[in-house]
């Protein structure tokens, strides 16, 4: 007798929970399915746009790659950083490049790799024991 009650208060639990349940599995695919709306009023400018490769900045980085890093998510016309393999844990050094403000994603690429290999090919000459750690690649770009 105590087994049986026991089932039917667990079954009309279920019958309470399920629909409490299947409201929040609805509300929750429902927001999944709405469009993402850009919180900077339909312009560039904030956006880090298409993250291809994260970087990281650190703390005691010298140069100038963060605050360029920083113009190129601050602009608002199509844009792209590129730089060379960073490798954190063994140190060597790299070389930044971006395109700002341009016609479009594909030439603000363009331009950054250009300025990036541009840069890698000037220090390489300068510097013989300057370690590059690899070629120039896009970071990001919008």
């Amino acid at each position: 007798m105590i087994k049986l009650r026991n089932l039917v208060l667990a079954l009309a639990a279920l019958a309470f929970v399920a629909p409490v349940v299947d409201g929040a599995y609805a509300q929750e695919k429902s927001a999944k399915t709405q469009k993402v709306r850009k919180k900077t009023g339909g312009g560039l400018a904030g956006s880090e746009g298409t993250v291809k490769r994260k970087i990281m900045f650190l703390s005691d980085q010298e140069g100038g790659c963060k605050a360029l890093y920083q113009r190129y998510v601050s602009m608002s016309g199509h844009s792209a950083y590129a730089a060379t393999a960073v490798d954190y844990f063994y140190g060597g050094s790299f070389v930044y490049a971006a395109g700002l403000n341009v016609g479009s994603q594909a030439e603000a690429e363009r331009r950054a790799l250009a300025q990036c290999n541009n840069a890698r090919r000037q220090y390489k000459a300068k510097d013989q024991s300057m370690q590059l750690t690899g070629n120039c690649m896009i970071y990001a770009s919008k």
